[in-house]
């Protein structure tokens, strides 16, 4: 449980850290900058998910056995970075132009990208070192150095100007020093590691790379398609509505972040304890115990966000008002994820990726029939609605396919709870009456504590037991 407390320092202060910057944000730059910014992000996950080719998923699959092929698998990635540079600083004008709505000629902002590019791939790369050797507290600090450096100097540029004078341009450069800060710290406390990593590029590197491209292929177009199921609504919303419906949306989902500690946390122990331990007797066992703690979580997480969001008011500009309704669905992407990441254990551990590739498509297909026919009506509301339903289906997928592959979990009454969770959360944006909407999510609140009090004393006893 101790361990489990180091882990969940990251993404608290990461979480919290980001939750007092997004206000600023808000106050410092326009809507139009807001939405620029999402879009920013966007590009950064991108060429994490694509740029990698998987190889990160094998690193990580064969850290125990093959710790030295760090390299093998960065390689590919530096070169797409590098082929990526010609193209886009020769159209540079095109590129700001499609991606950000800039109508500017200026390589200052394809130069910050690409930089950008590097620095989140290589990044990502040097934290798994920290979570494979299981260095629970130098991960944390992976998460919160990067945003204490964020915020630190958003609010020393925050208290240098003006409301709404903020420039789209200062603030990801902003990001981009804070990326390589993150780097730096990285390479102190890895260099030991790094020193002994293999760099020869003979033979056991193409091995290695055919190797690690037949595991991380079908993770990569699953991943790819996933990034589709989480980005998509930006996408769609700045095509099919506007910029400040976007930033609207962003700043929603930035709130709503605060439940990715629960996702971030989860995923970081589970894997690696389902892959220790898949030949243990006792693994059923240890899943169907975990379960009702998740499920419990994540519904308590749901009914506290529905009772306290109406607060996000007081800390908003009168422009994003209707963040605090839409907020609640928001939160049903990195709830639903975690829920799955509990239940889907089986596609992993008997290699059958191609099903987490098939139903990240499916899913993605999904979620942009339902995004075209609400964007366009709904702005922001409707991207926030197509993604709650398409979690929903993903966690559900997900499930019954690792069922079918590995343990068989029943799980009837848990989909009937995430409905019932999922048609408060719809009713909940589109009512405007925050005292009904309080009530309702307190009555669930109440109705999941007496469900679960077996769960919370269990929670409560291990908390107390260390």
């Amino acid at each position: 449980m101790k361990k489990i407390l180091i882990y969940a320092v990251g993404p608290i202060g990461s979480s919290f850290l980001g939750f007092i910057t997004v206000p600023l944000l808000s106050w410092l730059l326009s809507q139009d900058d807001m939405g620029r910014i999402s879009i920013f992000h966007l590009l950064c996950s991108l060429a994490t998910l694509a740029m990698t080719l998987g190889l990160d998923q094998y690193y990580m699959r064969e850290y125990y056995t093959k710790k030295k092929i760090m390299f093998y698998c960065l390689i590919p990635s530096l070169i797409f970075v590098s082929i990526l540079v010609i193209p886009i600083v020769l159209y540079s004008k095109q590129f700001n132009d499609i991606v950000f709505d800039i109508n500017s000629g200026s390589i200052t902002i394809a130069f910050v990208v690409l930089l950008s590019l590097f620095f989140t791939i290589l990044n990502r790369y040097l934290c798994l070192i920290f979570r494979m050797k299981d260095l629970a507290f130098l991960f944390s600090l992976t998460q919160i150095i990067p945003k204490l450096f964020i915020f630190s100097l958003v609010l020393i540029y925050f208290s240098s100007i003006d409301f709404g004078t903020g420039d789209f341009i200062h603030i990801i450069f902003i990001y981009l020093f804070s990326n390589v800060i993150l780097s730096i710290y990285s390479f102190i406390f890895c260099y030991q590691e790094l020193k002994e990593m293999r760099y020869d590029l003979g033979n056991d590197f193409i091995f290695e790379l055919k190797k690690g491209l037949i595991f991380g292929v079908p993770l990569i177009v699953s991943g790819l398609a996933f990034w589709g199921v989480t980005s998509i609504d930006k996408i769609m919303i700045k095509e099919l509505a506007s910029l400040n419906e976007l930033a609207i949306y962003s700043v929603s989902v930035s709130f709503a972040s605060f439940a990715v500690i629960l996702r971030s946390v989860f995923s970081t122990i589970w894997m690696p304890i389902i892959y220790k331990n898949e030949e243990n007797n006792e693994i059923e066992k240890m899943i169907t115990d975990t379960l009702p703690l998740i499920t419990m979580l994540v519904v308590m997480l749901f009914c506290l966000t529905g009772v306290f969001s109406p607060l996000l008011t007081i800390l908003l500009p009168k422009e994003y008002a209707s963040v605090s309704s839409i907020v609640v669905c928001c939160i049903g992407y990195p709830l639903f994820y975690t829920l799955s990441e509990s239940t889907s254990s089986g596609i992993y551990v008997k290699n059958k990726t191609k099903f987490a590739m098939l139903i990240s498509l499916l899913v993605l297909i999904v979620n942009f029939l339902l995004n075209y026919y609400t964007i366009p009506t709904f702005g922001a509301k409707g991207a926030a609605f197509s993604t709650l339903i398409s979690f929903y289906i993903y966690f559900i997928l997900r499930t019954e396919a690792s069922s079918r592959l590995w343990i068989n979990i029943e799980m009837k009454k848990t989909y009937l709870e995430m409905l019932i969770i999922l048609v408060a959360c719809v009713y909940t944006m589109f009512n405007e009456d925050y005292i009904n909407n309080s009530l309702l999510w307190i009555s669930l609140l109440v109705f999941f504590m007496f469900k679960y009090k077996n769960e919370m004393s269990k929670l409560l006893f291990r908390f107390k037991a260390g």
